[in-house]
């Protein structure tokens, strides 16, 4: 269910910034610290002076509900180099919303719940599915390639791997444990389940 605007229940909100230039760490503190109050949730991993941490969350425990796209938008237009994934909780019937950039992916945002995990209603996977059948004479490998790439760019799959990936290569704690993000592990076992190259 989409929101335009912020309505005036409070939710709990994440921040993940993991990737970002020298020159643009002013430009999202501004928007985080000093425009929406956040504040990191491990407090002995404070960044230096003028930097924001790439490695742990920025978050409030009430927040405006809507605010995650004010947010995002406000992050990709002051510091548009940088990568970052955030959320707000699900609050009574509206289900979460999550946010995410990278400047080489662009921009993402979804329903999710209280981990950041995408949410998809059946309808909106049938449409996905659809979308990416191809035509008749295509074969199943190749429509199941394609079926599941089509699913993880709409689950955000390359945005949360790029996320984790980050998260990874640095030793300091940085959110939610890897997880499993692709979904080749549904395809059917019965055939090849390797995808086919897009080269």
């Amino acid at each position: 269910m989409e929101r335009s605007a912020p309505v005036a229940d409070r939710t709990y909100f994440q921040c993940y910034v993991y990737a970002c230039p020298d020159d643009q760490h002013a430009a999202v503190s501004a928007v985080l610290e000093d425009g929406y109050g956040l504040h990191l949730e491990y407090t002995d991993a404070e960044p230096q002076p003028g930097r924001v941490s790439l490695t742990s969350p920025y978050i409030a425990e009430e927040i405006t509900v809507g605010s995650a796209g004010l947010i995002a938008a406000q992050l990709r237009e002051s510091a548009p180099g940088c990568a970052f994934v955030l959320w707000e909780d699900p609050k009574f019937n509206w289900l979460g919303t999550l946010e995410a950039y990278a400047p080489h992916l662009g921009s993402y945002s979804g329903d999710c719940d209280a981990n950041g995990e995408i949410v998809y209603s059946l309808g909106a996977v049938d449409q996905v599915v659809r979308g990416a059948g191809g035509d008749a004479s295509t074969a199943a490998d190749t429509v199941r390639g394609a079926v599941l790439d089509a699913l993880d760019d709409a689950m955000g799959g390359p945005w949360i791997r790029a996320w984790r990936s980050a998260a990874a290569a640095d030793s300091a704690p940085a959110g939610p444990p890897p997880a499993q993000t692709t979904l080749a592990a549904l395809s059917p076992p019965a055939a090849s389940t390797k995808r086919p190259s897009t080269s």
